[in-house]
């Protein structure tokens, strides 16, 4: 009794080798049956033979019981039966599992002499050999249908009677041979696969090179010998019979196609090499545009010019092409270079956001003037207000974002809704935007034009100590002519002085009842932009000023003081000031004046009396200085509130 419980703790404790499971059945058994193979080894373990024989009579008679589960079953149930000297049992196990799996062999550590010899006798009988000779020797082989497990010397146990035989291998056909298997007997098998295809060896003189067969992608050549020399090489197999197009590609290089026609030659499997194809550099010039600004010129991330530049060069194809002023993004745009010269306008652009994925129908003419730097999903709630927009996770940088509601105009026609980041404000964007920058500085020359009683332009708001003041002209004088154009109208007029460049001078015909008609020069001053339209106005204007100012050329002062007016208007002081502080930087006989009264309105506003104080004085005299009586008289009242004494 103690040497039976001994033999049957060790067919417990003796895992059924792998091997035992079929060949055709590699996977692992479901949770389900080898929960219950467990279940059954521990039954064995405490002596409940007849409930362990039950459980796996169970498993055997379930259909759901895979294959290689229900061979470990058997295994075990015989390994019981032997353990339990019930021989004739075992055998009539070991003959089910020789049906299922022609390869068993029975684990010699928990089998006794008698049973493996009950079990060599049996497969002497059910069990043939096939000896199993495959040109080429690497052609995959199976018997029945189901892929074969060979023998370590090469053979293939199979049940007696006729088998099928079949093999293939890439780049042949498949063959298939019907060969009769006699139990204890080895049978010679032999099957020679017919070539019906070939592989070829590409060969380039520079390695990483992509390698397209017939337009599909089969990998890169590589450089083996580790001297360097020789080609670089990629082996493509079975390679059909006739001719193909091998296209050949790097970065920087020119695309190279390569004739391959394949045969077969039933002597030689050898790969057909290829001609070494000679790729050549080839690169795209940029010329540049509008890249008078200090910058920094990338392509795919990659740093490739320092602006200011008037060229570049990159490979052909398709980059991302972006520039980088004053720590920010002014310009980005995806674009396909070739061969030929690029001309590349990097005038500053506002950066963009898409919310929604899909890009208005109506600006899509006019999305080169814009910088898309990444797309969003929407809310579900709309985006028509500010409040909206601020639950919108907006990229850093972001100038201008957008979305498209369809069928939301009058007439049933998409409506785009636009937010300014910096702003803080939205509303529908009734046209495309501007394909170029908006003026952000306006000529003066100290007074205003408006239409007189007789529908002449009169000149108003002529400043003590401006332009106009000091040429001569006052109040209620007429304007009759610019640079000897006739004045038509006081709309124009205005215009015209607005539109004319700071440092120039007009040559103006002015008259009065008291001094009659004289001629005059007035040189013309600029001064920031001043919002006189709807808030889409302004949002569109505050994009393009970001841009243009961090850009730092020649319009950066006034771009910043546009968008420092722009920031006021939308009762941003804090940012209002430092961008003051920024155009004051870059002209400081413009700006500072303003500069300085806007940081001692801040500092006014958060309760700091003596930094109030000190900068509308610094106002005050910087406006005096420039002769703009109107701000520096708005320093004095702001003094006076604050207690200050008129010097």
């Amino acid at each position: 009794m103690r040497e039976l419980r001994a033999r049957l703790i060790a067919v417990l404790l003796a895992a059924v080798p792998l091997s035992a499971a079929l060949a055709t059945d590699p996977a692992p058994a479901p949770t389900d049956a080898g929960s219950a193979l467990a279940a059954i080894r521990a039954k064995v373990e405490h002596l409940e033979f007849e409930v362990a024989l039950k459980a796996i009579d169970a498993l055997l008679a379930d259909p759901a019981t895979p294959p290689s589960s229900r061979v470990e079953g058997l295994a075990l149930r015989a390994q019981i039966h032997d353990a339990s000297g019930e021989l004739a049992h075992a055998e009539a196990d070991y003959r089910e599992i020789l049906t299922a799996d022609p390869a068993f062999l029975p684990d010699p550590h928990v089998t006794s002499k008698k049973a493996r010899d009950r079990f060599a006798r049996l497969a002497a009988i059910l069990i043939g050999t096939l000896k199993v000779t495959v040109d080429p020797p690497d052609a995959a082989v199976a018997i029945d249908g189901a892929p074969g497990a060979a023998d370590p010397d090469g053979t293939f146990r199979v049940l007696a009677g006729d088998r099928s035989v079949s093999a293939s291998a890439p780049g042949f056909d498949p063959a298939t041979v019907v060969s009769h298997a006699v139990g204890g007997q080895r049978v010679e098998v032999t099957l020679k696969l017919v070539q019906n295809a070939r592989a070829i060896l590409v060969r380039t003189d520079v390695d990483g090179v992509a390698v397209r067969i017939d337009d599909r992608l089969v990998g890169t050549t590589e450089r083996t010998d580790p001297s360097g020399a020789g080609p670089a090489t990629l082996r493509i197999d079975a390679v059909a019979i006739g001719p193909h197009v091998v296209r050949l590609d790097k970065p920087c290089f020119a695309t190279e196609t390569v004739e391959a026609l394949v045969s077969v030659d039933l002597d030689d499997r050898s790969a057909k090499q290829l001609p070494v194809a000679t790729l050549r550099p080839a690169r795209s010039r940029l010329t540049l545009v509008h890249a008078d600004y200090p910058g920094v010129l990338e392509i795919d991330d990659a740093e490739a010019a320092t602006l200011p530049a008037v060229s570049a060069e990159t490979c052909p194809g398709r980059h991302r092409v972006a520039v980088r002023s004053s720590g920010r993004l002014v310009f980005s745009r995806a674009m396909d270079t070739g061969d030929a010269d690029v001309t590349l306008d990097l005038a500053p652009r506002p950066s963009v956001v898409l919310v929604g994925g899909v890009w208005p129908q109506t600006w899509a003419a006019d999305a080169d003037a814009l910088s898309e730097i990444g797309r969003v999903d929407a809310p579900a709630a709309g985006l028509q207000s500010a409040s909206d927009w601020s639950r919108v996770d907006l990229p850093k940088g972001t100038d201008l974002a957008i979305t498209r509601v369809a069928r939301a105009g009058v007439a049933g026609e998409e409506r785009v809704v636009a937010y300014s980041p910096l702003l803080g404000q939205a509303a529908p964007i009734d046209r495309p935007p501007p394909s170029k920058p908006p003026t952000f500085r306006a000529g003066t020359i100290g007074a205003r034009v408006v239409a007189g009683p007789d529908a002449r332009a009169m000149l108003v708001g002529v400043i003590r100590g401006g332009a106009a003041a000091t040429a001569g002209c006052a109040d209620g004088d007429a304007l009759l002519t610019i640079d000897g154009d006739t004045v038509s109208s006081a709309r124009d007029a205005a215009a015209r002085i607005a539109s004319a460049p700071a440092g120039s001078t007009l040559k103006l015909q002015v008259a009065s009842p008291a001094n009659g008609a004289r001629a005059i020069a007035v040189p013309v001053t600029a001064v920031p932009w001043t919002p006189r339209h709807p808030p889409e106005g302004a949002i569109l204007r505050a994009a393009w000023a970001a841009p243009v100012a961090a850009a730092g050329g020649v319009d950066a002062p006034s771009a910043y003081a546009g968008l420092a007016v722009l920031l006021q208007a939308a009762g941003k002081s804090a940012a209002a000031a430092e961008a003051w502080r920024e155009a004051a930087a870059g002209d400081a006989e413009r700006f500072q004046a303003r500069a300085d009264y806007a940081a001692g309105t801040l500092a006014a506003r958060e309760g700091r009396s003596a930094d109030a104080a000190a900068a509308f004085t610094r106002s005050r005299a910087s406006a005096r200085a420039t002769g703009d009586p109107i701000l520096e008289a708005a320093a004095r009242d702001r003094l006076a509130d604050l207690g200050v004494a008129p010097d």
